[in-house]
């Protein structure tokens, strides 16, 4: 009979505060890609292409807010996109800040560190695993 019976972990609220805290930061990822995506398909539409080398860069950006579009409508549509980048990036720069703060003070944190020492693997990685 003991051998039907399998061990669970069963999280503690402090563990599950965690996860919560990272899959908002996992979904302010993706919602900051799709807003970018968004702007980039605008600029394809209206064949706009950006000269310089780096995307999403200060001068690009700066660029971007410059940019006259042939059409009012075109250009609300493209200051809209822009204030949701940056409304974006704000969310996930403030939750990337609060799970930092968090995971220093988590129970985990000694594996969160262990995790680090392997190469490309940050603070915000580790703590996801």
């Amino acid at each position: 009979m003991s051998e039907d019976l399998t061990a669970i972990y069963v999280p503690e609220p402090e563990d599950e505060a965690i996860r919560d805290l990272s899959r908002a930061r996992e979904t302010a990822m993706k919602d900051l890609k799709d807003a970018k995506y968004q702007l980039k398909a605008l600029q394809l539409r209206n064949n706009i292409n950006y000269k310089g080398t780096a995307n999403w860069s200060l001068k690009h950006l700066r660029w971007l807010s410059e940019l006259i579009l042939p059409h009012p409508s075109q250009q609300t549509v493209l200051q809209e996109y822009l204030q949701t980048i940056s409304k974006r990036n704000a969310t996930l720069k403030r939750l990337n800040n609060k799970l930092e703060h968090h995971v220093l003070n988590w129970r985990y944190y000694p594996v969160v560190k262990a995790v680090q020492a392997l190469r490309a693997i940050r603070l915000l990685v580790a703590a996801k695993q």
